[in-house]
């Protein structure tokens, strides 16, 4: 099933928007259970050949988020696809690229899958991705994306159940080629019974046009599906990845003003400004928020919100969504940067530890 999704004149996007900012979110439907599956956005009237996922989700899901960044079809709309089974579909958006400008749209398209039964994907390999292991995937040039020119590429990264067991408990770290961080971070984080887990990922692109992906923990299927590009030298700048704030008592490394989980209806106003690379003149920010499990106890069903310090939206929408049982939930937020340069979150229940990576940043 396939619904076209009128993206322009509303949600304060404009009718000369060429690609637009969406968290989209799978949700349970009130008749029953999530089906396994995945959805798949893409601009109206331009279906990819190829079938690409931008969130996939589970039977035992109540939601699954992911930020989207989407090429606005005919008539002003973004069509959205449901695989299997039945979901209700929620789409905040959270900004726009006008056309011909800082991004650069394209028609989804695969470039990169572990699993050795596909079929359609060039790509240079085809085994799952073991406990430190890195695979250096070749972007420029491939599914798309120009030889010469690309300074970043926009990504949805899928980590997949291998079939020879369960996923670990782990996480996959995704950098330039040629470029890893001094420090670790994470950009989609998985748990052994998870089918599939998705993330957006904006990431440089490193030595000889290449992205490197790195699996801390156990093995696991990876899929790259490219989204669109930034060209090097433009408005976007990508940073290598960096921790700008971790609220657990026990890390190091990490300079932020927080060391206590975030509790019901908190708000942390986190500086951005002068930290992980982001310059006083950066007026957005690419950060990929992740809600983990506090030590004291388990999370309790609730949502993180993103926003501007001094800017609370009127009405709540939500970027990641978290629920008893999880140990780690990620997913990319893009936020304009307020009061102070800074980026406030609000938990809005129950209590959770958060991560905040910055990956690149917009000039204001």
């Amino acid at each position: 099933t396939t619904y076209d999704v009128q993206v322009t004149g509303r949600g304060n996007v404009p009718s000369g928007a060429g690609a637009v900012v969406l968290n989209v979110t799978a949700a349970k439907p009130a008749s029953g259970p999530l089906s396994d599956g995945y959805l798949m956005v893409f601009p109206t009237g331009a279906r990819p050949a190829q079938d690409t996922s931008n969130l996939n989700f589970a039977a035992t899901d109540v939601a699954v988020p992911n930020l989207v960044v989407a090429p606005v079809g005919t008539g002003g709309k973004v069509s959205v696809f449901n695989k299997y089974g039945n979901t209700e579909v929620i789409f905040d958006v959270m900004g726009w690229f006008p056309a011909g400008g800082a991004v650069n749209r394209m028609t989804p398209a695969r470039i990169l899958d572990t699993r050795s039964d596909q079929t359609g994907v060039v790509d240079d390999f085809n085994a799952a991705l073991g406990p430190n292991g890195t695979y250096d995937v070749q972007v420029a040039g491939r599914g798309g994306l120009p030889t010469v020119g690309v300074g970043a590429v926009i990504l949805n990264v899928t980590a997949v159940k291998p079939a020879s067991g369960p996923l670990a408990e782990g996480y996959l770290m995704v950098f330039p080629t040629g470029n890893r961080p001094a420090q670790d971070t994470s950009n989609l984080n998985f748990s052994g019974t998870d089918m599939a887990i998705p993330n957006l990922v904006i990431a440089p692109v490193g030595a000889n046009g290449k992205v490197s992906v790195f699996n801390k923990y156990g093995n696991t299927e990876v899929i790259f599906d490219v989204m669109g590009w930034f060209p090097a030298g433009g408005v976007f700048h990508p940073v290598t990845p960096a921790r700008v704030l971790d609220t657990r008592a026990d890390q190091t490394g990490v300079i932020d003003d927080y060391n206590a989980p975030l509790g019901p209806d908190g708000i942390d106003d986190v500086l951005v400004h002068t930290r992980g690379g982001v310059p006083n003149t950066a007026g957005a920010v690419i950060l990929n928020v992740t809600a983990v499990k506090p030590a004291s106890g388990p999370l309790s069903p609730g949502y993180l919100m993103v926003f501007p310090t001094g800017n609370r939206p009127a009405s709540d929408t939500s970027n990641v969504n978290f629920f008893p049982g999880d140990l780690a939930v990620p997913n990319a937020v893009i936020s304009p940067i307020g009061s102070g340069g800074r980026v406030s979150v609000l938990n809005k229940y129950g209590t959770t530890e958060v991560i905040f990576d910055v990956m690149g940043y917009f000039p204001a």
